[in-house]
């Protein structure tokens, strides 16, 4: 036999053959190192077959193989980009995630790939030590979301080397995302639906900011995995919308604002002095506010809007509201949205330094005994060496001490990408301006 004809070559070719006919591609190219598998636009790059070809190393080759064609047959990567989430942590969940759907899809269509695809994991977990893990570690938090979502997608359940990674994860995973996970067989055929519902398990999980649409079945997800709340939280609660613990806010917003910005009707105490406008005044559909003033559109500066009652306010310590862990869990999850942008407020730094600098006058004093020798009078002083008053002496300058205050917007209508962008904004240009030597307070309301 030549070389071309060996067994091993034989199996390369097949399961070169199998990968593309899976995939449903013909333009994919199959190599053999000894790494794990890998894709790359149309190269894919399988784990070296052993000479003897013996069952437990040809089944993970054969695995690694179904796992790269399941990928290339069942998503639209532009798709998985589009939705791809930022930080790291959010990026390893939302592709292992992904794989198990896909893998998930080609168990149950084609029986034969789900054996494969199991000793693949086997063999994976077992190279990278997880049968040896006896506490819960963050580096395998991803793979173990990915096997208890194979588990509600295909039934099958987790590989032995990885079972124990598993149950140490499930109850505090169950506890936060039971709900999302168990979402995920609905949305099995549709990746569009399937990644917006783990990008709500991803915020779950607090590895980056709540959706919008994952803010709205917060209060559910509380209830489901049993998580505690204050007597006092349902006062919070606007149309069915609660804010979870684990949802990305700065601020917590307050309900009472979005009825008074979004125009619902609000009692508000007038006197009859108040010059209310008379029906025919002002456009229709205009703000109370303003239509108020004289019948001539005079302006008598009362104030627009008044509290209808003050007996159910509320007045909280800013430090009950969120305790140091979690300010600190908070200031983090931005870190992460805002690392990449640290050039960015290094360039904008330096502009408004060269503004700021721009802007300063010099002054002198002339004619003086004393100083700088004045450059103007330079003939005067050769001629005379003891002419007096050619001296300068540049004038003290006082710099008003600036304070800029940010005030953002924290109403219930600013709930999850709204909060996360202003958050983000507020971020960079307290950096910017605290480089400058100027002092900065952020404010919400």
């Amino acid at each position: 036999m030549i070389d071309d004809d060996t067994p091993v070559e034989v199996f390369k070719r097949a399961t070169a053959a199998t990968l593309r006919a899976i995939a449903g591609r013909g333009d994919i190219e199959v190599s053999y190192a000894s790494q794990a598998p890998g894709l790359h636009q149309n190269q894919a790059r399988l784990p070296l077959p052993s000479r003897e070809l013996a069952a437990d190393d040809v089944a993970p080759v054969r695995g690694g193989a179904d796992a790269l064609a399941l990928r290339l047959r069942y998503t639209d990567e532009r798709l998985h980009a589009r939705r791809m989430p930022v930080g790291d942590a959010a990026k390893e969940v939302y592709d292992a995630v992904e794989q198990a759907r896909v893998e998930a899809l080609g168990a149950r269509r084609m029986a034969g790939l789900a054996d494969n695809l199991a000793a693949a994991l086997e063999d994976q977990y077992r190279r990278r030590g997880f049968h040896r893990m006896t506490e819960r570690d963050g580096a395998t938090l991803a793979e173990a979301v990915r096997l208890m979502a194979r588990q509600r997608l295909s039934g099958a359940p987790p590989p032995p080397a990885a079972r124990q990674v598993v149950e140490q994860w499930r109850p505090w995973l169950e506890k936060r995302c039971a709900r999302t996970l168990a979402e995920l067989s609905a949305a099995i055929d549709d990746q569009d639906r399937y990644a917006a519902a783990v990008r709500c398990l991803i915020a779950d999980l607090d590895l980056e900011p709540a959706d919008t649409n994952c803010a709205a079945d917060d209060a559910d997800d509380e209830d489901g995995a049993g998580q505690e709340q204050d007597a006092d939280a349902d006062a919070q609660v606007q149309g069915g919308e609660e804010t979870s613990p684990g949802a990305f806010t700065l601020m917590d917003g307050d309900p009472s604002a979005d009825e008074s910005e979004d125009g619902a009707e609000l009692p508000v105490e007038a006197s009859d002095d108040e010059g209310l406008s008379e029906p025919g005044d002002g456009e229709p559909g205009q703000p109370p506010h303003q239509r108020r003033g004289g019948r001539h559109g005079r302006n008598d500066d009362r104030p627009a809007y008044a509290a209808y009652t003050t007996e159910f306010d509320e007045v909280v310590a800013a430090a009950e509201l969120c305790d140091p862990a979690e300010l600190a869990r908070l200031r983090q999850l931005l870190d992460q949205q805002v690392a990449h942008l640290a050039p960015v407020v290094g360039r904008l730094a330096n502009r408004l330094q060269r503004r700021l600098l721009a802007k300063q006058t010099r002054a002198w004093e002339f004619n003086l005994d004393e100083g700088l020798l004045d450059t103007a009078r330079l003939s005067r002083v050769v001629v005379n060496p003891f002419t007096p008053l050619s001296f300068k002496r540049e004038k003290e300058t006082e710099f008003r001490d600036t304070v800029v205050t940010l005030l953002i917007d924290n109403s219930g209508s600013m709930r999850g990408r709204p909060i996360t962008i202003a958050a983000i904004c507020a971020d960079i240009l307290a950096r910017t301006l605290e480089r400058c030597g100027v002092k900065v307070e952020i404010l919400g309301f």
